[in-house]
């Protein structure tokens, strides 16, 4: 039976649509396209935050919907609690 064609699951996954009775044929892995994955490698999965006064690291983790501990790996931070106003932080971004 011929594939009537194919339906984009997610970033990776590729699934075969076929015409009778609604059934899928196996899905399988797909190689990203080389422009997508160009970008991917050239953009930094990281934002920039300015801390202002009274921030904590928590808050700023809660803010972006990450954790202090991605934040401080990703800072080299040793201590959570000496934050300096005016200090820029590297925030982790989901791709």
């Amino acid at each position: 039976m011929p594939c009537i064609g194919v339906l984009n699951v997610g970033e990776d996954d590729i699934l075969h649509v076929y015409l009778a009775g609604r059934r899928f044929c196996r899905s399988e892995k797909a190689e990203p396209h080389p422009e997508k994955k160009k970008l991917a490698d050239a953009t930094p999965a990281y934002t920039t935050y300015t801390v202002k006064r009274g921030d904590t690291l928590g808050a700023i983790a809660r803010r972006y919907r990450t954790t202090t501990a991605q934040i401080m790996k990703l800072n080299k931070l040793k201590n959570a609690n000496k934050l300096r106003e005016g200090q820029r932080l590297r925030i982790p971004v989901r791709r």
